[in-house]
């Protein structure tokens, strides 16, 4: 007789079933995490990777000067001319840190970097900042405040000539007209022209001249150019459309900026195109195959050439004057305002801080050569902002606008902010 089956009550029955259901899921769990690495590092499973980010920022100031090489850890890297970023090749691994040095000067110029060290987060750095600048100019400069800063004598000068008997001009802006101001060589202030005068001159224009005759030359935002004689008589020239800057030449011609374009009018008025054109770039060349990008300050020597601040295109553009434009120099400041010119041809012009285009506070000025070294005569390149006479390295402007040259070879600035025009005189 056959042993009989043995029977297990229903419930553990279902009991049995249950424990094989899970077994067979921890199985199937702990294959598939096999298989996906997990369940500890042991049997052959791979961590994760560290993700890597890149390291990189901004260039400011290097223009068309080449040489400058940075350094992050073991990696060099060549910045070409006229970058205006960079980011090193090899990547840094995330938590881990990094420190951009400079390891090769460009030459004629003096690079240094903001933000050099940091750690890496969660995403590509591009906060390296490298500021280039131009060398302190070897030959001492001295600023003193020829007259103003006393909060009477000027509410807001802004663009400054001078004249060949050493006097210098002033547009001073008095509840948004200007008044047009005499300073004597002995520092005694008159008005020519008071605010309350049909004229509007323009806010935004290097916008006065003088020639050797103590004729002064305004440019208005709208109407006709104005000359001013000696006595105090106004008389109308031609119209211009969106001027910009004027300067004028020993025989009374006027050189004009407007729009994408330099100007030139005769002493009789008549008006025509020295260079550029309606559209903006930045092409050398001439007459009209030129090209300028919002061309502002401008100056001319004894030999006729014309020199423009190119405020766009951070840039010195020369004219010659059969009109062929050249680039003088383009490296060293951002922004440049106005210009002068001395009697050797030396171009000094004023721009703002360094890396912070259309931020006007603080600024330098700057001196080329007739051969393009650019160097800095006075005032600050990295922000810094005040009304500080002295040593060239140690003065300080606030909002600088206007700048004129004397025949002695000294520098005039409409220091607006601070209501004040200011004289450098070289040593």
């Amino acid at each position: 007789m056959l042993p009989l089956e043995r029977q297990d009550p229903p419930q553990q029955k279902n009991m049995h079933l249950f424990k094989s259901s899970c077994n067979a899921l921890l199985v199937g769990t702990l294959l598939v995490l096999a298989a996906c690495g997990g369940g500890g590092s042991g049997n052959g499973a791979t961590p994760a990777p560290t993700p890597t980010f890149s390291v990189g920022g901004t260039v400011s100031g290097l223009g068309a000067t080449s040489g400058l090489t940075l350094v992050n850890g073991s990696e060099t890297l060549v910045v070409a001319a006229n970058a205006t970023g960079f980011t090193f090749a090899n990547k840094v691994q995330q938590n881990a840190t990094y420190n951009v040095s400079v390891g090769k000067q460009p030459t004629g110029l003096i690079c240094s970097v903001i933000s050099a060290t940091g750690t890496v987060g969660l995403e590509n750095v591009s906060s390296v900042y490298v500021k280039c600048v131009a060398p302190q100019d070897s030959n001492p400069f001295t600023v003193s405040t020829l007259a103003g800063g006393d909060g009477q004598t000027f509410v807001s000068p802004f663009g400054v000539a001078t004249d060949g008997a050493g006097n210098v001009y002033v547009t001073d802006l008095i509840n948004g007209r200007y008044a047009i101001r005499k300073i004597s060589p002995a520092g005694v202030v008159t008005t020519l022209v008071n605010a309350n005068t049909e004229f509007e001159f323009s806010v935004s224009s290097v916008n006065i001249a003088a020639d050797n005759a103590g004729n002064v030359y305004v440019l208005p935002s709208r109407g006709a150019i104005q000359k001013i004689s000696a006595a105090g008589v106004t008389t109308s020239l031609p119209q211009i459309d969106q001027p910009q800057g004027i300067a004028v030449d020993g025989a009374g011609t006027l050189y004009i900026t407007a729009k994408s374009a330099v100007l030139k009018m005769t002493a009789s008025g008549e008006v025509t195109t020295l260079a550029g054109g309606d559209s903006e770039g930045f092409v050398d060349g001439l007459g009209s195959a030129a090209r300028f990008n919002f061309p502002q300050g401008i100056a001319v020597d004894a030999a006729g050439n014309v020199y423009v601040t190119d405020r766009r295109n951070d840039a010195i553009r020369k004219i010659s004057p059969l009109g062929q434009v050249t680039t003088l120099a383009n490296a060293g400041f951002d922004d440049p305002l106005g210009v002068a010119v001395d009697t050797v041809g030396n171009v000094y012009l004023i721009a703002s801080v360094i890396g912070s285009r259309f931020n006007y506070f603080g600024g330098a000025v700057f001196k080329i050569t007739s051969s393009g070294v650019v160097t800095t005569v006075a005032g600050s390149t990295d922000g810094g902002n005040g009304r500080t006479d002295g040593p060239g390295a140690t003065a300080r402007f606030n909002h600088p606008t206007g700048i004129a040259v004397d025949g002695a070879g000294n520098v005039y600035i409409a220091d607006s902010k601070n209501a004040a025009i200011r004289k450098i005189t070289p040593q």
